[in-house]
């Protein structure tokens, strides 16, 4: 399918991370791209990409440089608040909460500032990392609403022609996160796996019982609980280059049947030390 896109069309249009694993706390940029091999005269866009707010902060408004391409008059048109008023036609894509709905505009107002090279930047998005969700990628969707706000994104010619064009959307992972697999029966074993930059002292916690303690916007939120007669330290360790791996056993223990286990990971030290997502699963 994506084949058959690249042979319609001439233009694509990219949301590029400047990272694509980012760790809880940290900054990065989204930069929109175009890629314009035949060179053909390009005079404004408009672009929609829905991002994640449960994962994601936009600390700032969304910006052009001054080496960025059709932007004579750069609009960022609506988000969820601060930096916009959110969709009176899709409440969801502005309340702040779950996935959110940015949409862009820039125009060339004269001739001279037409973009006819091969490929440029379209604009930028400053984004900070909060504590992970869940392992899975944390993904940039160019036209996720499009439907609900009757725009889709455009690319246009110095007539005002809207030209074909190939999107690709963007994923990040945050880290540290941590999953669980394995067999949740009574003496089976099971293995968590925890990722985060190599260089990381860490620590995984286990526990009968969850928690909802809000630590400091440095540390996150502990999700286990520690007061809890359950409460363990599974496994410590040192984050590497791969992802790393405890397996444990269940106790044969009757009594455990019904019940949930949480776990979490702790990495880091000192300042650097963040809170993961949590897991979990019920005892068979």
């Amino acid at each position: 399918m994506l084949f058959t896109l690249l042979l319609c069309s001439q233009l694509t249009v990219s949301l590029e991370p400047t990272s694509q694993v980012v760790r809880f706390g940290d900054s990065f940029e989204l930069t929109a791209t175009i890629s314009n091999p035949q060179q053909l005269t390009l005079a404004g866009y408009q672009l929609g990409f829905g991002w994640d707010a449960d994962s994601l902060q936009m600390p700032s408004a969304p910006y052009v440089a001054p080496t960025d391409v059709l932007q004579d008059l750069f609009m960022f048109m609506f988000n969820a608040p601060p930096h916009g008023s959110g969709w009176a036609s899709t409440p969801l894509a502005g309340d702040g909460i779950g996935r959110e709905y940015a949409f862009l505009l820039g125009i060339s107002l004269s001739a001279s500032s037409y973009f006819s090279g091969t490929s440029g930047n379209l604009f930028r998005v400053p984004f900070i990392a909060t504590q992970a969700t869940q392992q899975a990628h944390v993904g940039f969707t160019i036209d996720e609403f499009a439907n609900e706000i009757n725009q889709s994104t455009i690319v246009s010619d110095s007539s005002g022609s809207s030209l074909p064009v190939t999107l690709i959307d963007a994923i990040v992972e945050i880290v540290p996160n941590i999953s669980v697999s394995g067999t949740y029966q009574i003496g089976s074993s099971f293995s968590l796996e925890l990722h985060d930059e190599p260089g990381h002292n860490y620590w995984i916690l286990a526990s009968l019982a969850p928690a909802y303690i809000y630590l400091n916007s440095v540390l996150g939120t502990l999700l286990v609980d520690t007061t809890s007669p359950s409460f363990r330290i599974l496994g410590t360790g040192v984050t590497g280059v791969t992802p790393s791996v405890i397996s444990r056993t269940i106790p044969s223990n009757p009594n455990l049947v019904g019940r949930t286990a949480y776990f979490q990971a702790a990495s880091g030290t000192g300042a650097d030390r963040r809170m993961s997502n949590s897991c979990q699963f019920a005892i068979l």
